[in-house]
């Protein structure tokens, strides 16, 4: 797969800008504002679902644009975008290929910041995006992708599963105090 625009159906007429449909390409630089916003959504429908949930600091958030230059400068991952007909992004993704030599496998391809713009989702962007994706770390040898979403994302949580991602780990969070009040009333 080259680097550049992917056709999405393989159909001539999808191509960005003329006239139907989407194509999967590489972020330009000058979209960096737009795709920051795309994250400050994604992570306002995060807290909305999760009111406990982390969030991105206001100094990361003011740093999202710097973070996905580093990205694409670096060599190890791609920041992805669906763009419409008129070659506007609709939705986008970012996926790094991250090495660990203490675990097994110790190359993964890693996704984040998955969004599609609402009016565009239910369509193929997201699967379009994945797809690109996936076969960017599988060109270089990483065999694997994985990613994490919200449990309360019940929309999500079937996108990523149709996709084929296999759910294997809960991560838990708890108010410390309320975790020692229980432990000292004996509750389980």
């Amino acid at each position: 797969m080259n680097c550049g625009q992917t056709l999405v159906g393989g159909d001539e007429d999808r191509r960005p800008g003329t006239g139907v449909g989407f194509g999967i390409r590489d972020a330009r630089k000058q979209e960096l504002p737009l795709l920051a916003d795309m994250r400050k959504r994604l992570g306002e429908l995060l807290k909305a679902m999760h009111p406990g949930l982390w969030e991105l600091s206001a100094g990361e958030m003011a740093r999202q644009q710097e973070r996905y230059a580093e990205v694409i400068d670096s060599g190890k991952g791609r920041v992805l975008v669906a763009a419409d007909r008129w070659d506007v992004p609709v939705g986008m993704i970012v996926v790094r290929l991250l090495e660990n030599p203490r675990i097994e496998p110790g190359r993964l391809g890693r996704i984040d910041d998955a969004w599609v713009e609402p009016e565009w989702r239910r369509r193929g962007v997201m699967r379009a995006l994945v797809r690109n994706a996936a076969e960017y770390a599988q060109e270089r040898g990483y065999d694997r992708v994985m990613l994490d979403w919200s449990v309360k994302n019940v929309a999500s949580a079937r996108c990523w599963r149709g996709l084929g991602f296999d759910p294997m780990l809960v991560v838990g969070m708890a108010v410390s105090s309320e975790l020692v009040e229980a432990s000292k009333e004996g509750r389980q």
